[in-house]
């Protein structure tokens, strides 16, 4: 056991966390793209959904989108025409990705674009708080994995140290 106790713990207790958030996750997109992150030495770790765009789903959000200065909003009628996104939604904002003046003559002729200055008064989106609510008793499952985990990793790092045997009691 190359890695601590506390990571081989704090492990154990992501996958836990990860599996039991999943399910009240709404967004096909971010209940598959969510990971999970151990510190270095174990100390601390997070769940973590890659998406910039995660934290408008997950606290919803209303008003004007308006456009930059000198550009214009440019959408698809239909997502599914949009070569920007043809390899999944960005990441960062960085990943966002512009459309060629080719693209965009050829798709605005064609119709399947929508050119505007503004977008607005945009509908108010309904909060999805997937962690917020969505962790909500898993207090008592960490306890539980922590119960289940800590004797055996407890064991195995006092079989490398020589230690023959261990016994633990659970009065916790």
């Amino acid at each position: 056991m190359a890695q601590s106790i506390s990571f081989h713990l704090m492990r154990a207790l992501l996958v836990s966390g990860r599996a039991f958030v999943t399910p009240k996750i709404r967004s096909k997109t971010l209940r598959r793209d969510l990971r999970t992150y151990v510190t270095r030495g174990g100390k601390s770790g997070y769940l973590n959904v890659p998406y910039y765009w995660a934290e408008y789903y997950h606290d919803g959000h209303s008003g004007v989108v308006q456009r930059k200065k000198g550009k214009w909003l440019v959408f698809y009628k239909d997502p599914k025409d949009d070569p920007r996104i043809k390899d999944g939604y960005p990441r960062t904002k960085a990943g966002v990705k512009r459309l060629t003046a080719h693209q965009f003559y050829v798709d605005k002729a064609a119709g399947k674009l929508i050119v505007t200055k503004m977008v607005g008064p945009v509908r108010k989106v309904k909060k999805n708080p997937f962690f917020t609510e969505g962790m909500q008793g898993f207090p008592q499952v960490a306890n539980a994995v922590v119960r289940r985990n800590l004797p055996r990793l407890i064991q195995e790092q006092m079989r490398q140290l020589g230690i023959l045997q261990v016994t633990i009691h659970d009065n916790i």
